[in-house]
């Protein structure tokens, strides 16, 4: 899978910045005005004992965002900035293993941990989570993680501000000693949603309810690898349904194969090669696709600016070799002729993003559903500020707000610095304590060494 940045552990810096009321061209809605309040600074999670069980902020859970998995928080995979959560007043971030809580509205980000003279930079700090997932469930925050040592993913949880850290159960057999060297290239990232957690042991995937010990998971499906060089599964939750997403590489390149895990099995229900077989110009199957399920409804972002449109709940195309059905689609519901081969897109609740890659010409498309165009904006203003950022990423977008990460430097560097754009005025600001922003930054070490 292409990726641009490697996961490392951080340190937390003392640098503050605030960068507000930096106007990007051609708002969305230009005729609105905006203000961000110079608010001192909010009491933050923390361990201690008078800690914030419900932080206050400009967010709210939606009924569905209430059973674990949240669609928002995890439609991106941006290397340094992919396990996140949406909590009833912010948003809680993890960042080189360490959480953070995010307050949107004055865009302040601490670490959740109040350890005395604790300078948040290795995994001796209160908020280290290290974890592959985080997420909320009934009020109650979880992650997961394991040593890398030998000892299988763990699932943890704790309350909102830090508190009351537990372990809830094993999600992987501990490695054997002849097994612990592993050449096969293979990721998975558990969810939780609805009271079951999702998650893939050894080359199984699997389910079990929350607590449950994982000899007693059901086995949906056995991943094969033969003639596989990396493997990759992305789960995902839509109203009654869970979704496994298989992004393998081949010889032949990356192929995205989505599966729909039932009670006792996996059904295969679409695989990305049918762009190809249907004769789409221009379509690049790489390890840049994004996609979202909302609705019973696939959407697929190919990397040459295309967004295809998938009915999972349609009819299936009959093969008479007696194989898996799979769905097709016929015409992209997107064509964004700017986005070039090195494109990226985003998904949230009501719009689609598409970043055009290169630095000349970095302009950001805003889609509805229906596939209209609503707006365009220029992020060169990103780099004014920091001259030397090397690419833009698209992390989230919710409650009428954009979240990006530009990174800065060398490719492969650690720093970064996270923006938020208000779609409504375009103004942007950019995120204060924001870790890795400091041109000092250094790589911080865990008891096993440096990470990195």
């Amino acid at each position: 899978m292409k990726r641009k940045l490697l996961k490392t552990s951080a340190m937390l810096l003392s640098i503050m910045l605030l960068i507000s009321g930096c106007r990007l061209r051609n708002p969305m809605y230009a005729g609105e005005s905006s203000s961000t309040q110079e608010n001192t600074l909010p009491q933050i999670p923390s361990d201690s004992e008078n800690g914030l069980q419900n932080p206050g902020g400009g967010t709210s859970l939606a009924e569905d965002e209430k059973l674990g998995f949240q669609k928002t928080m995890n439609a991106s995979d941006v290397f340094r900035l992919n396990k996140m959560c949406k909590g009833s007043g912010g948003y809680y971030l993890e960042n080189e293993g360490l959480l953070y809580y995010l307050e949107p509205e004055s865009g302040r980000m601490i670490p959740v941990c109040s350890k005395p003279n604790c300078q948040h930079k290795d995994d001796n700090c209160n908020a280290w989570i290290n974890s592959s997932m985080l997420t909320i469930y009934e009020d109650t925050l979880y992650f997961a993680n394991g040593d890398g040592f030998g000892q299988g993913l763990r699932l943890f949880s704790m309350n909102p501000d830090g508190t009351g850290r537990k372990q809830i159960q094993e999600l992987e057999t501990p490695l054997k000693s002849d097994n612990a060297t592993i050449t096969f290239m293979s990721t998975a990232s558990p969810i939780l949603y609805n009271g079951m957690v999702y998650f893939k042991d050894g080359d199984r995937i699997c389910t079990a309810k929350l607590g449950q010990d994982v000899s007693e998971a059901k086995v949906l499906m056995q991943e094969s690898r033969e003639g596989v060089q990396e493997s990759h599964w992305k789960f995902w939750a839509d109203e009654d349904t869970v979704y496994a997403m298989h992004r393998t590489l081949t010889t032949e390149g990356y192929v995205d194969t989505l599966y729909r895990l039932n009670d006792t099995d996996a059904e295969k229900l679409w695989n990305s090669k049918i762009l190809l077989e249907l004769g789409a110009e221009e379509i690049i199957l790489d390890g840049n696709a994004q996609w979202y399920i909302n609705s019973g409804v696939l959407y697929y972002y190919t990397s040459g600016g295309q967004v295809w449109k998938v009915e999972l709940n349609g009819s299936d195309n009959d093969d008479s070799s007696g194989a898996a059905k799979l769905l097709q689609c016929t015409t992209p519901l997107i064509k964004d002729t700017d986005a070039g081969s090195g494109g990226t897109g985003l998904f949230s609740k009501d719009f689609i993003f598409v970043l055009n890659n290169p630095k000349e010409s970095n302009t950001l498309s805003v889609y509805d559903y229906s596939g209209k165009l609503l707006q365009k904006l220029d992020l060169s203003e990103i780099f004014n500020l920091h001259p030397n950022t090397y690419c833009i990423e698209l992390v989230f977008a919710d409650n009428g707000k954009l979240y990006l990460l530009g990174s800065r430097g060398q490719e492969m560097s650690a720093q970064n610095n996270l923006y938020q754009l208000d779609l409504q005025n375009g103004s942007l600001k950019e995120i204060i304590h924001w870790p890795n922003s400091g041109s000092d930054y250094q790589e911080p070490e865990t008891q096993y060494g440096e990470i990195g």
